[in-house]
C-alpha cells in the first residue's frame, strides 16, 4: 500500500540511521502533557482516550504492538480523494515557519496498516457520536443524555468503529472516503520509497 507521511526532518534521519522510527508521544502536538509529577511526566494528555481507543482497534484488526511501541505512526492514504500530497499545501499547513520537514513516500504491507476516515476521526477526538444525518444526530444526543458513563463508553466504542468505513460517500450532513489516514506500528527504512524535503512557510498577508 502506498502511503505518504509528513514528518520532521529529524524523524527521517532517525529512520535512515537506526532502521526504524517509533512514535514518541511526548513530541506529539496532539498529546501535550497536561501535568507533571515529581516521579515523572504522567501520560495524561488531551486526546489520550481517543488514541488509546485507536490502539485497541489496531491490536484487534492488525495485530499487537511490538514491544516498546506506545502509539502508532500516522500517514495519508488519500487526500482529497487522491493518493498523493501537494507539497505546496503542506508547506503552508505544517509546523512553524522555518521548520524542516520530510514528505516520505512509503510502501507498507496492507496487513500492517489500518485505514480510517480523517473527518470522522475528529468525532472520536471530541467524543461525539457519528451520525449520517441531522435527524440521527439529534436522536443519538437524546439517547445518550440519560446514559450512565459506563453505558456511554460501550456505545461510543462501537459507534466510533464507523471511522473504518472508507468507502466514498457524501450527503448534506456528512462525507467520508475523501481524506483517508493510515496508522501502523513502526516506520521502517525498507518502507521508504522516496522523500522530498521542504521548509514550512508563512502565508503571505493579503494586500490591504
Amino acid at each position: 500500500m502506498r502511503l505518504w507521511s509528513v514528518q520532521p526532518e529529524k524523524v527521517y534521519q532517525t529512520v535512515m540511521e537506526s532502521g526504524v522510527y517509533r512514535c514518541d508521544p511526548y513530541q506529539s502536538d496532539m498529546l501535550k502533557p497536561i501535568e507533571e509529577e515529581k516521579a515523572g511526566i504522567e501520560l495524561e494528555r488531551q486526546f489520550k482516550d481517543a488514541y488509546d481507543w485507536l490502539v485497541r482497534q489496531m491490536e484487534k484488526r492488525i495485530g499487537p504492538r511490538p514491544e516498546g511501541v506506545i502509539y502508532p505512526v500516522w500517514a495519508w492514504y488519500l487526500f482529497g480523494g487522491e493518493n498523493k500530497l501537494d507539497l505546496r499545501r503542506e508547506r503552508w499547513s505544517t509546523g512553524n515557519p522555518g521548520e524542516r520537514f520530510a514528505c516520505i513516500r512509503l510502501e507498507v504491507p496492507d496487513e500492517e496498516v489500518l485505514l480510517s476516515d480523517f473527518g470522522k476521526w475528529h468525532y472520536v477526538l471530541n467524543r461525539w457520536p457519528i451520525s449520517d444525518s441531522e435527524e440521527e444526530a439529534d436522536r443519538l444526543d437524546a439517547y445518550l443524555e440519560n446514559m450512565s458513563d459506563g453505558d456511554k463508553e460501550m456505545f461510543f466504542s462501537k459507534n466510533w468503529e464507523k471511522i473504518f468505513d472508507t468507502e466514498l460517500f457524501q450527503n448534506e450532513w456528512t462525507s467520508q472516503g475523501f481524506d483517508v489516514q493510515a496508522t501502523f506500528w513502526e516506520l521502517k527504512r525498507e518502507n521508504i520509497q522516496g522523500v522530498r524535503f521542504f521548509t514550512a512557510g508563512t502565508k503571505k498577508q493579503q494586500a490591504k
